[in-house]
């Protein structure tokens, strides 16, 4: 029976992104075939050539119906089969890459409706099928085990305190099996131990201690198996080359014809790539956990900052600009501006930030990424900065540059760290010698040039480089350096996925990433970005306009928390509107239902309590479908609200705004017919 985890509730995908899944298949299921069928060498079991393809129509088909049922014994069935077939772990991690990539990337869209909760359902689908995969083989591995036991007991009968077994089972079994005596020295390995400790022979560890395959609780082990009689358990160990992985270990004491003790049998199993998939689980879901906490605190934060800001800005219009307090006042607004800026960052963490492009000057970016490093970076690590002041534009999301520029400098940050393990840190004066640098330049490739990366096309790019003086890579790793889950860092709690991401969004964004490294040598990592022609990114700047825009109308204002809700209909009254208010959604649609006739505009909060303003804003588009909405928010927990301006909201603002940018706004919605 397989484990419940991470089932999905009710239907698992929106019908339309169910359509689109089935629409897609075609182009989907041909991807799997080629999975299944380019590890054919590992899928010993299957020799039909033709079995690859039903293979990826099964598991496309076993998907779909997954999506209607949400019942997770139909991956986890399918995964018991691909096991008991002789299919590949491997190919069910490539299975899954596939269809998450192609999903989130090729034949869907990120920002369909619907496709984030379809991926959340694929990603519960991939688990289950991987969970039904990994406990079948562990009950095959459990019944190699006993038969194992079973022909070593013949053995042993037969050739009384040989223990040198050279049975077919045992030499290809892919469980490690070590036989040693009773004080742990080695005197038989089957090949499958050399593969997983790196071994080139058998002799490299005859006669040697068995505790030192075990590594630190070697000889505990043996301990508790000699007086216990069997030992079992999960062991992290590490490879003749110093890397480590983990293994389930099940030993037992060896006993002859008259039930005295001859030697200890211990099998090993690699369970590294099961205990990664924990870990990645239990992450996402710490992950999800801090982001609810955090969008909370944004949400409440930029409330008081929404009324700080508000109700400073009123008073800022009805002071003298030569007086003292509204210096004073200036300095207030100044300080909540950056507090602003500060919920910007949380928001990026929660991942709220929008995923519209738009024409930017790479310059400021690196420029704020570096005023955050500065902050947050130890001492050790002195940080450098140069910009190329004649800089291009690029068309890019803000929020997805500035996540790229922060996985690569905590990598280089990581990097130069663990060189100060392997180096003196500090020249003669005691400074530190660990540095990082932000560089931007411009850059034009030619043909030759472009053909180098992938995907390259000749032309004007700009480029941001991240170098570090740190511990660098090996050559031999590099070409790995991208694929998600792939780390260096072991113990440290390198999730694998930095990389990854920086290598989707500059692909993304039509751009490429290049990197130099050498070990003990330091690393740079240039990103490559298409620039823009300067009269479509370099679009003149609005100019500050502190006073309100004034204008006529009558407007609903929906705002729970009652200082921002009183600083808006202060600012809207002043400006020449006629306000009513509601403080949640049930209010809102009693008042509308009231005064819709008279009502010009509806200001809409997001986050309210009894109902929220999405549901608000869909219940008002059926009382009038021409309703005029403008959505104020401070933080959404459902995702992004660029799909209600595809509904018909007129506008969006983010708390805390400009007062003469919320009546300009308001003045603008009111004009449109």
């Amino acid at each position: 029976m397989g484990r419940q985890h991470g089932a999905p509730k009710g239907n698992a995908s929106p019908d339309g992104s169910l359509h689109r899944l089935r629409a897609a298949e075609a182009e989907i299921a041909p991807l799997l075939a080629d999975a299944f069928e380019r590890l054919a060498f590992e899928n010993r079991d299957i020799p039909h050539p033709g079995r690859p393809p039903e293979l990826g129509r099964e598991t496309l088909s076993c998907l779909i119906e997954f999506l209607h049922s949400a019942d997770p014994q139909l991956p986890y069935l399918q995964g018991a089969a691909r096991a008991a077939e002789g299919v590949s772990h491997r190919s069910l991690q490539q299975v899954g890459a596939i269809l998450r990539r192609s999903l989130a990337g090729g034949a869907m869209h990120n920002d369909s409706p619907g496709t984030e909760e379809l991926l959340r359902a694929v990603d519960s689908f991939v688990y289950h099928l991987i969970d039904g995969h990994i406990q079948t083989r562990e009950q095959q591995i459990l019944n190699d085990q006993q038969q194992l036991r079973t022909a070593l007991s013949a053995a042993l009968d037969r050739q009384r305190r040989e223990l040198h077994i050279k049975n077919h089972a045992i030499h290809t079994s892919i469980n490690g099996i070590v036989l040693c005596e009773l004080d742990g020295r080695v005197t038989y390995v089957n090949p499958a131990v050399l593969r997983m400790w790196g071994f080139s022979a058998a002799e490299q560890l005859m006669g040697r201690p068995c505790g030192e395959l075990l590594g630190s609780e070697g000889a505990y082990i043996l301990e508790k198996t000699r007086d216990r009689g069997s030992w079992q358990g999960d062991l992290s160990v590490c490879r003749s080359d110093g890397q480590s992985f983990e293994v389930a270990v099940s030993a037992s004491v060896i006993l002859d014809e008259a039930s005295d003790p001859t030697g200890i049998i211990a099998f090993f199993y690699d369970v590294t790539e099961r205990k990664r998939l924990e870990a990645q689980f239990r992450q996402a879901q710490k992950m999800d956990a801090l982001g609810q906490l955090a969008g909370g605190i944004v949400h409440d934060f930029n409330n008081l900052l929404a009324a700080i800001s508000g109700y400073t800005q009123l008073a800022l219009m009805d002071l003298p600009k030569d007086s003292k307090l509204y210096q004073d006042f200036l300095q207030i607004k100044t300080a909540t501006d950056r507090g602003k800026e500060l919920t910007q960052e949380l928001r990026l963490f929660t991942r709220q930030a929008s995923t519209q492009k738009e024409a930017l000057n790479p310059n400021l970016i690196v420029d704020e990424t570096y005023k955050l490093l500065l902050r947050t970076f130890p001492p050790e690590v002195k940080i450098n900065l140069s910009l190329d002041p004649e800089i291009r534009w690029v068309r890019a999301n803000p929020s997805q540059m500035s996540q790229v520029l922060m996985n690569l400098c905590m990598n280089a940050r990581d990097a130069i760290l663990k060189g100060f393990e392997h180096d003196d840190a500090e020249d003669a004066a005691g400074r530190s010698r660990g540095e990082l640098t932000l560089r931007t330049w411009n850059a034009d490739l030619e043909w030759h040039t472009a053909a180098l990366y992938l995907n390259a096309r000749p032309g004007p790019y700009v480029c941001i480089s991240v170098q570090d003086t740190g511990a660098g890579v090996a050559p031999d790793l590099i070409e790995r350096m991208f694929e998600p889950f792939f780390t260096t860092k072991g113990d440290q709690g390198g999730t694998g996925l930095g990389l990854a991401v920086v290598y989707g969004i500059v692909q993304n964004h039509e751009g490429f990433v290049d990197v130099q490294s050498r070990q003990r040598g330091g690393s740079t990592f240039t990103v490559y970005l298409p620039a823009q022609e300067p009269a479509e990114a370099q679009a003149p700047a609005k100019q500050y306009a502190p006073d309100l825009a004034a204008g006529k109308g009558r407007v609903l204002v929906v705002e729970d928390n009652p200082q921002v809700q009183g600083m808006m209909i202060r600012a809207l009254e002043e400006s020449g509107y006629q306000v009513f208010s509601a403080t949640n959604g049930v209010g809102a649609l009693a008042v509308y239902r009231k005064h819709g006739k008279l009502l010009d505009l509806v200001v809409l909060d997001m986050i309210m309590p009894q109902m929220g303003g999405r549901e608000c804003f869909y219940r008002l588009k059926k009382i009038n479908p021409e309703v005029k909405v403008l959505i104020i928010t401070g933080f959404t927990t459902d995702g992004s609200l660029e799909d209600l301006l595809d509904e018909g909201a007129r506008g969006i603002m983010t708390k805390p705004f400009e007062l003469h940018a919320f009546t300009d706004n308001v003045q603008r919605i009111l004009r449109e017919p």
